[in-house]
């Protein structure tokens, strides 16, 4: 449900809204077209309905019905030369409420349809010859000359193969339009990944541009700073072994120590940054390079008072063993110092199929509302003495292998920081 929440509010809502608003609107329509099907059959069995009706007139005008027998002779022609097939189920000749023929007595359940004719009467009037029918009288039906009418009767329900006809219609109309319907998303869909695709392209063609440029610079920084702070730093250190320095000296070299020491990490760092090499991808066992870290950081944790655990999957990941070695340490770093004294941290590694995860969660302060979506920028920390890079390197890093990174709150204090999409090579579910 998430997910499905997340694709209408994403990039893709334009066009997965306007494709059900489509597809309701592409069926509403195959309806109608197999309801206009339908219609359009009824009306045609009610015009072969009246044919019929035209055609038995026909056969009653040219029948002398003046003649002795004349209905019996009537009946007898419509016995041989007429059969009925659905949807039409009977058919009768009438004058005035009396039946003269009738073929397939089965009307109970029809639609009746009938073609009023005449009217002519048996007898012609006194004084006048015996004339054979008169099919266009102008005089009005009357009792002594009453009306004659054909009724045919028709299926009120459709026939099987003309309801089987609508629904291949409704069904054949529906398939073409959704596929019409999809393959318009596809596209509109594609043109949106595209869009997306060439402004990623051209974040990273300025990114690399800004990385360029701050590598230059931090290559002459670093020139024009290495000696000075080495000389600095001679001079400090000359200064703390002087025996003759007062204490006072002493405290002073050792604070100018410390600072150039600073000075010398945060030019490295800034170093580190600025340059952009390409992973050199190849196996490596991920819980022994994470207890290789952790060991190096011990003496770290028992400064700040934190104890730090391992858990979870062993196993073979595909990657840049320098950098993911460098990740680690910096997120875990970064938990130690957001960490109070007598906090825990945790190191974890989840396997997932082919992917694993990793995650590295304390039980610290947390990341501030108000920095939560930026970060992973330079610069930007919820430290004091933080200069926000350790995040940034590790997002390029990730970057870099094409992984997934996040930070979600952990309960009920502390942050959880988790890397998705490691490529497991050789594990317990691999």
């Amino acid at each position: 449900m998430p997910r499905l929440r997340t694709l209408f509010t994403g990039a893709y809502r334009s066009p997965l809204l306007v494709g059900l608003l489509l597809l309701a609107v592409s069926a509403g329509w195959a309806w109608q077209q197999r309801e206009g099907f339908l219609v359009d059959e009824q009306q045609r069995m009610i015009r072969d309905a009246l044919s019929l009706g035209s055609g038995l007139s026909i056969l009653i005008e040219q029948l002398d019905m003046t003649q002795p027998n004349g209905f019996d002779r009537l009946q007898a022609v419509i016995d041989e030369h007429l059969e009925l097939h659905p949807p039409i189920v009977c058919a009768s000749v009438l004058r005035g409420d009396s039946v003269l023929a009738v073929v397939d007595d089965a009307c109970e359940d029809a639609l009746m349809v009938e073609r009023p004719f005449g009217p002519f009467c048996e007898h012609p009037p006194p004084g006048t010859p015996p004339p054979l029918w008169r099919w266009h009288d102008e005089r009005a039906p009357t009792d002594a000359c009453p009306q004659w009418r054909v009724s045919v009767g028709v299926m009120r329900d459709y026939p099987p193969h003309i309801v089987s006809a609508a629904n291949r219609r409704f069904m054949t109309v529906l398939i073409l339009s959704w596929l019409a319907i999809g393959a318009l998303l596809a596209v509109w869909i594609r043109s949106i990944k595209t869009r997306s695709l060439v402004a990623a392209l051209d974040a990273e063609r300025r990114e690399r541009s800004v990385l360029s440029d701050m590598n230059l610079a931090g290559a002459g920084l670093a020139h024009e700073t290495k000696n000075p702070l080495g000389i600095i730093f001679g001079l400090a250190q000359r200064l703390a072994q002087d025996a003759d320095a007062s204490p006072r000296q002493h405290e002073i070299a050792e604070q100018i120590i410390d600072e150039a020491d600073r000075a010398t990490a945060r030019l490295g760092e800034f170093i580190q940054f600025a340059r952009v090499p390409e992973p050199v991808m190849a196996p490596t066992r991920l819980d022994t390079l994470i207890d290789s870290v952790l060991a190096v950081l011990q003496a770290d944790f028992d400064d700040r008072q934190v104890r730090v655990r391992r858990e979870g999957d062993a196993c073979t990941i595909r990657c840049d063993a320098a950098m993911i070695q460098q990740l680690i340490v910096n997120l875990v770093l970064n938990g130690v110092q957001a960490s109070n004294a007598g906090g825990q941290m945790t190191i974890g590694v989840k396997q997932q199929g082919n992917t694993a995860a990793l995650t590295v969660s304390d039980d610290g302060r947390g990341v501030p509302a108000n920095l939560r979506a930026d970060i992973f920028k330079p610069y930007v920390t919820g430290r004091a003495d933080g200069h926000g890079l350790g995040l940034a390197i590790v997002k390029r890093i990730v970057d870099q292998h094409r992984w997934t990174i996040g930070i979600t709150d952990r309960v009920p204090t502390g942050t959880v920081v988790r890397v998705e999409g490691l490529e497991v090579l050789e594990g317990s579910a691999a």
